[in-house]
């Protein structure tokens, strides 16, 4: 079975407890009874067709009430539906709060309007065990706003809603882990938004499962300032884009362990960014694995792109793209032969491409032709010791300058 078949039956075919082996046990059997509200003691329902907005902003007022200053709110198993957005403040806790359910699926939210679940703009705030779900689709519906605050974390979430989780503003110190969708979002399931004054820093995304809906769709996107993110474990399949980048930023991106598998568009779709490593990361049967078409000191670094209707990696900036000990084979796709594993347009310099795989080692599946294509007016790269046999045409095009194109199979 190759990567794609077993890609579109892994939220499918994997008990979801062996999928999230690391989810925290649910609330009401982990936490002190003295430090817990429960939304139904104040007046909720949890049958999916009463509103439970105002008993759940009860609950949260209850918190002032306790000791700490802080506590958690729970949600027992049932389907709460909110008419608008659940927005803890200082109004409502002195101190740190933790609001959960029972079980990823079997405590539901449900959104009925055009809104985010809930926006946090408090700091210190945990979000987990819960499942999202909507009434009707809208642009401005996600299960969870980060607005501007700091220590947020998100664990053990399930998202079938149009737009999953959005950070916005300055702040960060965020931990997302344990995000599941299946073929429910229509918008984007990870946003990071930062502030141009003051950016968004230090968000940790690990262990992320989802598939898209729609043609516009993007799995996670990077948008305007946005500095220190580790994003790793995420397998994503179906959006437009699994990865964008755009605006001013990220700056010192890691990503390690990354698919991105069947995207509309491009795989990953990088336009702008300083210092980013991609590490062990996939980009297969989509338009091309890695679109690079700004940004600074990139480096792909045993990574995969296979299988791709047009060039694996295109290169379309002169910021510095370093290719390393990866593998680029089977890709156009498209058309047998009118695409290359890696493109350098004319006028593109400083790419470096050391120690590949470039072209299939399997006989007959080529379809790439050229293993690297530098066109004229290409300058400045480097390119050793890399293995391109098997390409419909040849292993590597030289028709650049100022280059080193040496010891390649």
């Amino acid at each position: 079975m190759n990567r794609r078949d077993a890609l579109s039956m892994l939220p499918l075919g994997l008990p979801l407890g062996a999928m999230f082996a690391s989810a925290k046990p649910a609330l009401a059997q982990s936490a002190p009874s003295s430090l817990v509200i429960n939304v139904k003691d104040h007046g909720a329902i949890g049958d999916g067709i009463n509103d439970d907005t105002e008993s759940i902003y009860c609950a949260l007022r209850a918190l002032r009430s306790l000791p700490a200053g802080g506590g958690a709110i729970v949600f027992p198993a049932g389907i709460y539906r909110i008419t608008r957005s659940i927005e803890p403040t200082t109004a409502d806790t002195l101190g740190n709060i933790t609001i959960a359910g029972t079980g990823r699926f079997s405590s539901r939210i449900k959104v009925d309007g055009n809104f985010p679940a809930f926006v946090v703009a408090l700091g210190g705030c945990e979000i987990r065990d819960l499942y999202f779900v909507q009434v009707t689709p809208g642009n401005n519906t996600a299960a969870i706003e980060i607005r501007n605050t700091t220590g947020i974390r998100l664990d053990n979430l399930g998202l079938e809603i149009c737009n999953g989780i959005i950070c916005r503003g300055k702040g960060g110190g965020h931990f997302i882990s344990n995000i599941y969708s299946q073929e429910t979002v229509s918008g984007t399931l990870i946003l990071l938004e930062g502030a141009l004054s003051e950016p968004l820093v230090d968000v940790y995304i690990d262990t992320v499962i989802g598939r898209a809906i729609g043609d516009v769709a993007t799995g996670i996107g990077i948008k305007d300032v946005a500095h220190g993110l580790y994003i790793s474990k995420v397998v994503l399949a179906g959006f437009a884009y699994g990865m964008r980048t755009i605006g001013n930023g990220p700056g010192n991106m890691f990503c390690s362990q990354v698919i991105m598998d069947s995207c509309l568009d491009n795989a990953f779709q990088i336009e702008s960014g300083t210092t980013m490593r991609f590490s062990q990361c996939w980009g297969s049967s989509s338009n091309r694995g890695f679109n690079i078409l700004g940004g600074y000191n990139i480096w792909l670094d045993g990574c995969t792109a296979i299988n791709n209707k047009f060039q694996g990696v295109y290169v379309q900036t002169s910021g510095g793209v370093h290719i390393r000990n990866s593998q680029i084979a089977r890709n156009s796709q498209d058309q047998v032969g009118a695409y290359h594993g890696i493109h350098v347009p004319p006028s593109i310099s400083g790419v470096t491409v050391e120690g590949c795989r470039l072209g299939s080692a399997e006989p007959g599946l080529e379809k790439q032709g050229y293993g690297a294509f530098f066109d004229g007016g290409s300058s400045s790269y480097i390119v050793t010791g890399n293995d391109t046999r098997d390409n419909i045409v040849d292993g590597i095009f030289n028709g650049g300058s100022n280059s080193v194109v040496a010891n390649n199979l």
